[in-house]
């Protein structure tokens, strides 16, 4: 029985009160621990039900919120930032979307107050920040078509690249970039545009690996790590013009989806065929088994990003339904969030789109209530399977909660607000199974719980 009985109370049948001091999200049973059958945007992994990851408005330099209309299909949002030695800066949004089967883009112009016109775009598309010599910053946009990039005067076509995939990051002052199914190229540090131009420190790397293609580049620190289907390769950045050290890793686990790749701290975590992974820069381990992460192998889409310690991963499931996950690697432990289409990392900051928004993740406001955080119990009959009454519950935590108890086919539910941190509800149900559900309120936990059962079968 899950639960920790103390000693009964009265002489009129028998009564117990059954305490749970903590809450758990995985399938594994636990003395003294209420287990979840479903939950949203709910952070268990202290044993509490708290919030999970709180989002805000995405903000034009104007203070304009912005929406992007009925839009099913967001693949990836981009702040096209630039800025100058002096500290100067601009930021167009790119939207990146596929709508009837293509792919298009479109930028929100600060200086017109406005969407541009939509143009067809490659879904492959990877965006990277990049440092100038004098100080400034450059945005690129890549994919097969080339590079576009944003400076301070303008959006504009690069000459370079031309070979280049979706695929890039920034590392050491250089831009790497798939430009094959095998091949990476690399910038001058100087001409972070102009990948072509050899003759200034620019360069290739190919890495065949026996037919495997690149999924995905990432950097972390000093190196970039080449995520192919099947393994992974770690690229040391020296700092010298071609002074790479190139070596594959030991990878033994299921084919990587590279576009669910994201650095949190000390960890690198990804999603793969076969679960959820966090790597060190060595060594990968599965973790999270119980999530139980199926994804759609017809059309998958994909995202990526991070709030405080955890990484954030949407996917599609093998129904077709987008789901997002919270992860946390140190913790080895995750939680299910609405799902957040566009999901998108960039340089430190994480956009999606909720409720036809734009959202970004809001970490120094973390009660923000913006995703409903819901948690509902498993049934539980107190370990006796004969009908019982539920006299009554007591709280522990802070804030509000709104709390139902379901009993058979009954539910009854109750607002409550936590004083000096406890609340208590009296449901009186009788039934033969119970299970309880909770919606936080603003600022609100709940940290433990403690039901006053009846049992009128004498034993």
């Amino acid at each position: 029985m899950i639960g920790v009985k103390k000693r009964p109370l009265g002489k009129v049948g028998r009564k117990e009160i059954i305490k749970f001091d903590s809450f758990i999200l995985s399938d594994e049973e636990k003395a003294g621990s209420m287990r979840a059958k479903s939950s949203q945007n709910c952070d268990c992994t202290d044993g509490k039900i708290s919030h999970g990851i709180a989002l805000k408005p995405y903000k034009t330099a104007s203070g304009t919120e912005l929406y992007i209309g009925a839009v099913s299909d967001v693949r990836m949002l981009f702040p096209l930032y630039a800025s100058d030695a002096l500290g100067n800066s601009v930021e167009d949004i790119f939207v990146l979307y596929q709508l009837d089967g293509k792919g298009y883009g479109r930028r929100y112009l600060n200086e017109n107050s406005a969407w541009n016109t939509p143009s067809e775009y490659l879904l492959e598309t990877a965006g990277v920040y990049a440092l100038k010599p004098d100080g400034g910053v450059v945005s690129l946009l890549f994919n097969k078509s080339g590079c576009k990039y944003r400076n301070m005067e303008g959006f504009y076509i690069s000459r370079g690249y031309r070979k280049s995939r979706g695929m890039a990051c920034y590392c050491q002052n250089r831009v790497f970039v798939a430009s094959g199914d095998r091949e990476i190229t690399y910038s001058d540090p100087a001409e972070p545009t102009e990948i072509t131009k050899a003759e200034n420190d620019g360069g290739a790397i190919l890495r065949p690996l026996d037919g495997d293609v690149i999924v995905e580049l990432l950097a972390k620190e000093d190196c970039v790590y080449v995520f192919y289907r099947h393994s992974i390769v770690k690229i040391e950045v020296t700092g010298e013009p071609k002074g790479f050290r190139v070596r594959p890793l030991g990878y033994t686990g299921g084919e990587i989806y590279g576009k669910t790749a994201v650095v949190c701290g000390a960890w690198i975590v990804f999603l793969a065929a076969d679960g959820i992974y966090r790597f060190d820069g060595e060594k990968a381990e599965r973790i999270c088994k119980w999530m139980q992460v199926k994804v759609s192998t017809e059309n998958p889409t994909f995202g990526r990003g991070r709030y405080l310690s955890n990484a954030l991963i949407s996917y599609t499931d093998e129904q077709g339904n987008l789901c997002t996950v919270a992860i946390e690697p140190e913790k080895k432990d995750g939680y299910f969030l609405a799902p957040l289409k566009g999901l998108t990392e960039c340089n430190g900051r994480t956009f999606c789109v909720l409720m036809n928004k734009i959202m970004q993740v809001d970490e120094e406001n973390r009660t923000s209530i913006s995703v409903s955080c819901s948690f509902t119990s498993t049934e539980m009959d107190f370990g006796d399977k004969e009908k019982k009454t539920l006299k009554s519950v007591r709280l522990k935590g802070e804030g509000s909660v709104l709390l139902r108890v379901y009993c058979d086919t009954k539910t009854i539910g109750k607002e409550l607000t936590f004083v000096n941190g406890e609340a208590s509800f009296s449901p009186m149900l009788r039934g033969k199974k119970f299970s309880f559900g909770f919606t936080l309120g603003k600022n609100s936990c709940v940290e433990g719980l403690e039901a006053e059962v009846s049992f009128w079968a004498v034993k």
